[in-house]
C-alpha cells in the first residue's frame, strides 16, 4: 500500500457510501435513492455511511481496502452522481461486503465504527461476494 499523508488525528472528514449489487450483465446501484436538498432537490443516492465514519473510521477503511480507486465497472447510477455533483472525489475506494463483513469479524475489541453488513446485505437483494460499498471522503 502507499502512503498517505492524513494531516491531524483532528481532521474532520464526512464520508459518502453507496452500496451496488452484481447482476450477470454488470453492476446496479442497490442504495435507496431519494430527494437530497443539498444537490438543488435532485433525485440522488442516498449515502449510507455511518455518521460515526469520521477520520479515523474513513483513514483505515481506505487503507484496509487496497486504496483501490473507483470500480472501472461501477454503475451507471453512481456514474452519473459523481459526473453530475463532484468535480474530484478524495481517496475513493470500495471493498465488497464480504470483505467489511470479515473486518468486522475480526475486530473482537470493537475498536471501529462498521458498515452494518448483514442490514446491508438483506437491503441489497444479494449474497455478500455479490455486493461492495463503493466510498470516498469529502
Amino acid at each position: 500500500m502507499r502512503a498517505v499523508d492524513w494531516g491531524t488525528a483532528s481532521m474532520s472528514v464526512y464520508v459518502y457510501a453507496f452500496l451496488e449489487r452484481q447482476l450477470a450483465d454488470g453492476w446496479e446501484l442497490a442504495s435507496p435513492v431519494g430527494i437530497d436538498c443539498d444537490y438543488g432537490a435532485a433525485i440522488v443516492p442516498l449515502n449510507i455511511a455511518p455518521p460515526s465514519w469520521g477520520s479515523f473510521n474513513f483513514r483505515h477503511y481506505y487503507e484496509i481496502s487496497g486504496e483501490r480507486g473507483l470500480p472501472t465497472d461501477m454503475s451507471e447510477v453512481l456514474q452519473a452522481y459523481i459526473a453530475t455533483h463532484w468535480q474530484q472525489l478524495n481517496r475513493p475506494s470500495w471493498m465488497s461486503l464480504a470483505e467489511v463483513q470479515r473486518h468486522y469479524d475480526q475486530d473482537t475489541n470493537g475498536r471501529y465504527a462498521h458498515l452494518d453488513a448483514a442490514t446491508l446485505m438483506a437491503s441489497g437483494g444479494a449474497a455478500a461476494d455479490q455486493l461492495r460499498v463503493v466510498f470516498w471522503a469529502d
